[in-house]
């Protein structure tokens, strides 16, 4: 497998400090993933999975063997392999999904902590930058329509989901961990 190449550059990639507890919380989920998949469906599966996941970071930095690589490896899937393959990363994606929901909850909770910067592009951000340009109501009565042509014209706050509510028992379990800092003691 050619791999060893995109280690190199994933040894690279450069996070953010306010992104690192996602950083952690993806690896710390997909972990947990990977040994529900061990005690679940084996360590044939596992390997497997690991295997097509470090071919498509390797083909998405660019290697060229490695698309072929990961299309002889999918192909060669019996069918009930594949289900069982398409669970495993459809749960590792539910789980990096909610993991970005209670981040971005997190990161807003920071913002909202520290009074003297408002969150980038956030309501309180984005009044500060119109009134230091001067724009009055009526232009932005004006601009807003053609801005946001399909802007609901009442209160959407009730249309906005917490993390977990719409997703199976064991999601909502995670995401009230993750919430409650499990993985980020530090974090409050």
């Amino acid at each position: 497998m050619s791999s060893s190449t995109s280690r190199t550059v994933r040894a690279n990639i450069f996070f953010a400090e306010k992104d690192q507890a996602l950083r952690e919380d993806v690896h710390r989920l997909g972990e947990l993933v990977g040994d529900l998949v061990r005690e679940q469906a084996g360590e044939a599966l596992f390997d497997l999975v690991e295997a097509a996941r470090k071919l498509a970071i390797a083909h998405r930095e660019s290697d060229p063997a490695a698309q072929g690589e990961l299309k002889s490896l999918l192909g060669a899937l019996a069918p009930s392999t594949a289900r069982d393959f398409i669970r495993a990363f459809s749960t590792y994606f539910q789980m990096v999904n909610m993991a970005e929901q209670v981040h971005r909850i997190r990161r807003r909770r920071a913002y909202l902590r520290d009074a003297t910067t408002p969150q980038p592009f956030g309501f309180q951000d984005i009044c500060q930058r119109l009134e230091a340009q001067d724009v009055g109501i009526d232009e932005l009565e004006h601009i807003l329509p053609r801005v946001v042509p399909d802007a609901p014209s009442t209160n959407t706050a009730g249309l906005v989901e917490a993390p977990g509510s719409n997703v199976w028992p064991f999601g909502r379990w995670v995401s009230e961990r993750v919430m409650m800092h499990s993985f980020h003691p530090q974090v409050q």
